[in-house]
């Protein structure tokens, strides 16, 4: 994660192996980078935040089935390798 310093030079502000954390939906999930609301905090375990931004990798296991969640958010999904079959079905609640 960069940012700036006081004189406006390019940092690092976090240069950090993240841990994965196994989740109960067959996948591995890490956090890269969140906000809340400023200044900004990166402690919450939500699956989206109200106002933020996360950035996450998530790590699924080849041929496997899991859930998808639902929240008012805006996602984004880069498969670096592999693919995904994903069967959407849409219920108005």
């Amino acid at each position: 994660v960069t940012s700036h310093d006081d004189a406006e030079n390019a940092i690092f502000v976090a240069d950090s192996q993240i841990p994965r954390v196994p989740v109960p939906v067959n996948c591995n999930l890490a956090v890269f980078y969140e906000t809340y609301e400023f200044p900004t905090s990166n402690d919450s375990k939500n699956l989206a935040n109200a106002n933020d931004i996360v950035v996450r990798c998530v790590d699924f296991k080849p041929n496997i089935k899991t859930m998808f969640h639902h929240t008012q958010s805006l996602d984004f999904a880069i498969i670096t390798e592999g693919k995904i079959v994903w069967c959407v079905t849409y219920t108005i609640y």
